[in-house]
Order: structure tokens, then sequence, then C-alpha cells
């Protein structure tokens, strides 16, 4: 796996490209605090966030077909980078069926802690942060007033993770 061979010294500690990510740019869940080692607990207090941060799903491509596309950002326009990174993956991610059914990528599952708390609490983030005039936002709408009275469950279909390799390049 190429996430395990790729890695870096940071700090004086080589790290694979899955150690980067998950002791340095992921929150860690409340869960786990108990189950860290030392050499995690160092990296985390030395480099890692001390706070969920939403835009690292959209900003980390794996190289596959259901990552994010692979990006380049700028320092000067980081945040509005990452920011059209995760409006365009979750357009081009997410979509409602005839059935009333709200199709979601197993990575925002998968991520979901860095969202928010619940899977109803999740379609509602969803629904913020896509553009006001957009028509997944007005299909998301319609779905959520439909479905008002079922759980969040009910409506939600979550696609199968696809690990075959492609890079997808934004442009």
């Amino acid at each position: 796996m190429v996430l395990l061979q790729a890695a870096l010294n940071v700090g004086g500690i080589v790290l694979n490209a899955l150690a980067m990510e998950h002791f340095i740019l992921r929150h860690p869940c409340e869960g786990k605090q108990g189950l860290m080692d030392e050499k995690e607990m160092l990296l985390r207090h030395a480099y890692g966030l001390g706070f969920p941060e939403p835009n690292v799903t959209f900003a980390l491509c794996r190289g596959s077909w259901s990552s994010p596309a692979l990006r380049v950002y700028t320092p000067e326009e980081v945040v509005n980078e990452l920011g059209r990174a995760k409006v365009e993956y979750l357009e081009a991610t997410i979509m409602v069926t005839g059935k009333r059914k709200i199709v979601l990528p197993k990575l925002l599952q998968w991520h979901m802690r860095d969202f928010a708390d619940n899977l109803g609490s999740l379609l509602e983030w969803i629904y913020s942060q896509l553009p006001r005039s957009g028509p997944l936002k007005r299909l998301l709408m319609e779905c959520l007033n439909y479905g008002a009275k079922s759980s969040a469950a009910k409506m939600v279909e979550v696609r199968a993770y696809d690990p075959k390799f492609r890079y997808l390049l934004a442009l």
C-alpha cells in the first residue's frame, strides 16, 4: 500500500502518509485517547491539530475513485481553495434519488465526527455547506422536508468506497 511506503522525516521522526494523516492532520476521537502510544502522543502534541478540521477530508487525495481530486493549494488562498474543494466534492459525490434517498460517499461516513455528531446533523452540515442557488441544495431540502418524520438513517444510503487507483486532477 502506497500510503505505508511514502514517508517523510517530520521533526526527526520518519512518518508514512497514513501516520501523517491520522496523527497530525486528523483530530483524535475521544474514545481513542487512552489507546495512543508514546510516539503518537508526541506527534499529536507537537504537530497535530487541536480541534477537528472538516476541510482536511477534502484536501487529502488517496489516489482512488472515491477520493477528492488532487489539488495544489497556495498559502495566500488556502482557506478559499479548501472551501472550493469541499463544495466541489460534495456536489460531485452526493446524490438525491427519485425515491427520496440521499446517497452519501463512504468517506463522509468514515469522517463524520469531523463534521457532525450523528447522521441527522451530518445532513444539516452538508446542506449548510452548499451554495444557496445550487440544485443539490434544493433537492436536499425537498428530500429533508419530505422525510421530516422519518429518521435520517432511513433517508440515507451510503455508497461503498471504491479503492481502485485514479488521480483526478482539479482544474
